[in-house]
């Protein structure tokens, strides 16, 4: 991986380009590591693409924290974007998404597979209940994996109108499900 400002979004001036690759050689190293914790084995080859997206988000930021807040600040945004793509992983393999290597014991059993189908059917008929933006911004970060800022683009609003989308759609989401799974206890007795 390069680290310098080349990689990082367009730089208008030559002092604003130093500052950018003192704060990215700075603090890369540490945040690349921190996030490798937080990922886990499984995830820990993600750990240099969201050290980028960090760098991303915090160079839209920069006059706002001063060098000492600077650490906290990528702590903060680290943290964040390894929750999601933890939450995403999960997901992903609660709906059979992910990718199963060529060994047989490596793939779910027929009964999985079935159990799995049920599950998303579900969660296609819930998605559908949802208002659109809600339901396009849960599938667009939570499932396809996109960024909040691509998901924003995608939708033609603002980055924090994608995140109250996206807790919304949660929310009704867990009411729904809560709502089917009683429907369903009171029927079977």
């Amino acid at each position: 991986m390069k680290s310098s400002a080349a990689t990082l979004p367009h730089i208008e001036s030559p002092p604003r380009r130093r500052l950018v690759e003192q704060l990215y050689q700075a603090h890369e190293p540490y945040v690349r590591a921190l996030l490798r914790q937080l990922l886990g084995k499984n995830l820990g080859d993600q750990a240099p693409d969201l050290a980028q997206e960090v760098f991303l988000i915090a160079l839209r930021k920069l006059e706002a924290h001063s060098e000492l807040q600077m650490r906290r600040y990528l702590t903060a945004l680290a943290v964040r974007l390894a929750v999601n793509a933890r939450r995403r992983r999960w997901l992903r393999q609660k709906l059979f998404l992910e990718n199963y290597t060529s060994s047989r014991e490596s793939w779910p059993s027929p009964e999985a597979l079935a159990l799995g189908r049920e599950e998303i059917a579900t969660l296609l008929e819930l998605l559908e209940r949802l208002p659109e933006k809600r339901r396009v911004a849960f599938l667009l970060v939570d499932l396809k994996g996109l960024s909040v800022g691509d998901a924003a683009a995608a939708l033609g609003c603002d980055a924090p109108a994608v995140y109250k989308h996206r807790f919304h759609a949660r929310k009704r989401l867990l009411q729904l499900y809560e709502e089917m799974e009683r429907a369903e206890a009171t029927r079977s007795k």
